[in-house]
């Protein structure tokens, strides 16, 4: 090796280390390197992200698109009964099915739910029927507030009514309680709201699976009046049915909710063939 290559070699040796000692720490010791400060910088604007300088290397948070609220939640809000079904229908599409049984009803699926909602000639909602299931459920302050104290819809037995209303002011009806034949889907509801407090809206909670609850009604009705009684629907106007129910549907569970405007039907003594739909 002539001495011109010697001197080069020795020098990219002595650069080479002189790197080395300028980057490393000074004691050697990795774990005593002093760290850059955090920097976290918010950028202004809807949904703006957020870029974070960590220990030298870039971040950049972008937030989270707001959830759409749920259609199901501005079918079951206040001003929905009285307003047009126009309105409705432009946020959750047209009507599935159309009946005209008892007035005009109309049914959705709304967020994977079974909602139906009863129409007058003229457009305008005066009902709202949801049928419950864990994910299909509304807010009582939405719709009744004064009655927000009690549990969420699809959480309901009759008994939370029962219980925490006066018999005053609930009733309950039941469509058939016994050799209801094929045809028939029976029901038993309860009613309770309607006041000049409510705005004159109430609510009927709705069970067709507790037939256990019913056979255990109707055969102690049975008992204190007669079969025939019971089959000609007599313990709807000429029976405390209330007080009939109470330790035996207490609890029942609520399986629909329709929330709609007191009527006359309501008001008017209910006669042996009337019921609340």
């Amino acid at each position: 090796m002539t001495i011109m290559e010697k001197l080069g070699f020795w020098g990219s040796v002595a650069s080479i280390t002189g790197l080395l000692l300028f980057f490393l720490p000074q004691d050697g010791n990795t774990k005593d390197e002093e760290t850059l400060p955090e920097i976290k910088q918010q950028t202004t604007g809807n949904n703006s992200p957020t870029i974070i300088n960590r220990d030298g290397q870039v971040i950049i948070n972008n937030p989270k698109e707001p959830e759409p609220q749920p259609k199901l939640n501005k079918v079951f809000e206040e001003g929905i009964i009285g307003g047009d079904i126009k309105y409705l229908e432009s946020i959750i599409g047209f009507a599935r099915k159309k009946s005209n049984e008892n007035g005009e009803k109309r049914s959705y699926k709304v967020d994977n739910c079974d909602v139906t909602v009863g129409v007058e000639q003229d457009g305008t909602i005066n009902a709202l029927t949801l049928f419950l299931s864990p994910i299909c459920n509304f807010s009582w302050k939405d719709m009744l507030p004064n009655h927000s104290d009690l549990p969420q819809p699809n959480k309901m037995h009759f008994g939370d009514v029962m219980e925490s209303i006066p018999s005053d002011y609930w009733r309950i009806t039941a469509s058939c309680l016994s050799q209801c034949g094929n045809t028939e889907n029976p029901y038993i509801e309860l009613k309770f709201g309607g006041s000049n407090a409510d705005n004159h809206i109430c609510a009927i909670l709705g069970s067709t699976s507790d037939v256990e609850s019913w056979s255990n009604l109707s055969q102690k009705i049975i008992k204190e009046k007669g079969a025939e009684f019971v089959i000609n629907f007599e313990y709807n106007c000429n029976y405390d049915l209330k007080k009939a129910a109470k330790g035996i549907l207490d609890t029942s569970k609520v399986d629909y909710i329709t929330i709609r405007v007191e009527n006359q039907t309501d008001i008017d003594e209910i006669s042996c063939e009337r019921i609340f739909k």
